[in-house]
């Protein structure tokens, strides 16, 4: 099909090992040892529904649009961030003796960007680690530097559990990334940090790489609002639905190799969805949100009360049906991003809070004798149970992230 898609040359290729999942953890995911790649192109097509499935012999992947999860902003803050630290024993977990702080762990905020000079004035000694972070193509603002936005407001958000981890700054929403705003912020700029992060991690070993933490967190709070941002249902290089899709595949193989990876459930919880979600709110947790391999967060208040606008579960079929994994907190007076007196807001507040959590943990529990998927296990058998739960359900998951409990369970 001549002229039918053109390459965009502005997107390196990104190495995928062999492309099939049953390859994840075992394949080498090093670009020179790579067997397949994964390149962003533009399909020259009047509706979507025209796009075949496969073109000169290679498989055709969705790359959707995504979006970061915050919503309902008219609602006043509930608590604040000192409330939250109260809630999740933050000053046991870093009393003298335990040290669970997040020191030498490094957190990966893939968002809109991270402003460094209102983050420590909101927290003084905010680490970030500007040569490690990524600087999108084409893009002139270094780490760090970004305008205040739902990136900061993560940040802030991690450093209420791990007030001395080191952070990353990952601006895949941020309207430098290529293609501009709206087609910047898709799959395959996600993919694209994703790939040099865990390169970084697991194939680059150079003195002052990401490779020097004891331990790396990756806090996403994003993802799609609705299907009709993806490839129509059947089509086998749909994201939503499918595990085999590039980037799911890269998220099982950073996991395989160590990395902590969590995720916001989403905004389209029954009581307050986001317009995006266009009044669908049954399996909204869908693409990366819903892999087994992540820790999808909910999101409670410091009443623990479910918000309203909180993704439940089950997750979209053919991924893992039981997300959240676990709920944390959000809709409370924090990094005021936003305004004075704004909250940090969404299922997008709940997810850095929770990355803390692991940071904090990853402290003293290295991944090497305690895997990823350890970790979450031990977190949700250790999450603080809500009235009349029990076992997973719907809006909490397993209940209340408690790193706290979570840490004793795992001895430290």
């Amino acid at each position: 099909m001549p002229g039918l898609l053109t390459i965009d040359r502005e997107v390196p290729a990104m190495a995928v090992g062999t492309g099939r999942l049953e390859d994840v953890g075992t394949a080498s995911m090093e670009p020179s040892q790579s067997q397949a790649f994964a390149v962003r192109a533009i399909a020259d097509v009047d509706r979507i529904e025209d796009l075949p499935e496969v073109v000169d012999g290679q498989q055709i992947f969705a790359d959707p649009r995504i979006e970061h999860f915050v919503t309902c902003g008219s609602t006043a803050a509930l608590g604040t961030a000192t409330t939250v630290a109260t809630k999740l024993k933050v000053a046991t977990l870093t009393a003298s003796g335990r040290g669970l702080d997040g020191t030498n762990v490094a957190v990966a905020i893939m968002d809109t960007g991270i402003n460094l000079a209102f983050l420590t004035g909101k927290v003084p000694g905010a680490r970030l680690d500007v040569a490690n972070s990524w600087t999108p193509p084409n893009s002139t603002t270094l780490p760090g530097r970004h305008p205040v936005d739902h990136g900061t407001m993560c940040a802030f958000d991690t450093l209420i559990v791990a007030p001395k981890a080191t952070l990353l700054d990952f601006p895949i929403l941020s309207a430098s990334a290529p293609g501009g705003t709206t087609v910047g912020r898709t799959i395959s700029t996600a993919m694209l940090a994703f790939s040099q992060l865990f390169t970084n991690w697991a194939v680059s070993f150079a003195p002052g790489g990401v490779s020097k933490y004891s331990g790396l967190v990756v806090s996403n709070s994003w993802g799609i609002y609705h299907p009709s941002w993806d490839f129509p249902v059947g089509h086998r290089g749909r994201y939503i639905d499918n595990p085999r899709h590039p980037f799911n595949l890269l998220v099982a193989a950073m996991a395989a190799s160590g990395i902590d990876i969590v995720f916001a459930a989403g905004n389209c919880g029954p009581t307050c969805a986001d317009i995006r979600c266009q009044g669908r709110t049954a399996q909204a947790i869908m693409g990366a949100n819903a892999h087994a391999d992540v820790l999808t967060l909910g999101g409670c208040d410091t009443n623990d009360q479910i918000v309203g606008y909180s993704s439940q579960g089950p997750s979209i079929a053919n991924m893992f049906a039981q997300k959240p994994d676990v709920a944390a907190f959000t809709h409370f007076l924090g990094s005021e991003a936003f305004g004075s007196g704004s909250p940090d807001s969404g299922t997008s507040a709940a997810c850095p809070v929770a990355a803390g959590c692991i940071a904090a943990l990853r402290t003293k529990v290295p991944f090497t004798t305690t895997p990823p998927g350890n970790l979450f296990a031990q977190i949700r058998a250790t999450a603080r149970a809500v009235a009349g739960q029990a076992g997973w359900q719907a809006d909490f998951g397993h209940g209340i992230i408690d790193p706290d409990a979570a840490g004793t369970s795992l001895g430290v």
